[in-house]
C-alpha cells in the first residue's frame, strides 16, 4: 500500500480504509502494529508522529 503513494505520509487509518477495513480502533492498531513491523525492518520509515511512508533511495 505504502509503495502506491511513494514520497506520501499515510496514516494506519488511511492504510485500513484502502485496504478495505472498517475504522473500528482494533483494526487501525492491527494495521498500526503491521507498519511498526516494517518500519523495524527498514521496509517503511516513520515520517512523523503516526505517518508512515516508503523508505528513500
Amino acid at each position: 500500500m505504502l509503495s502506491r503513494h511513494p514520497g506520501t505520509a499515510l496514516r494506519a487509518r488511511d492504510v485500513a480504509r484502502a485496504l478495505g477495513r472498517d475504522d473500528s480502533a482494533g483494526n487501525i492498531n492491527t494495521v498500526r502494529s503491521t507498519l511498526d513491523r516494517l518500519v523495524a525492518t527498514s521496509r517503511a520509515h516513520r515520517a512523523g508522529r503516526g505517518l508512515y511512508q516508503t523508505p528513500t533511495g
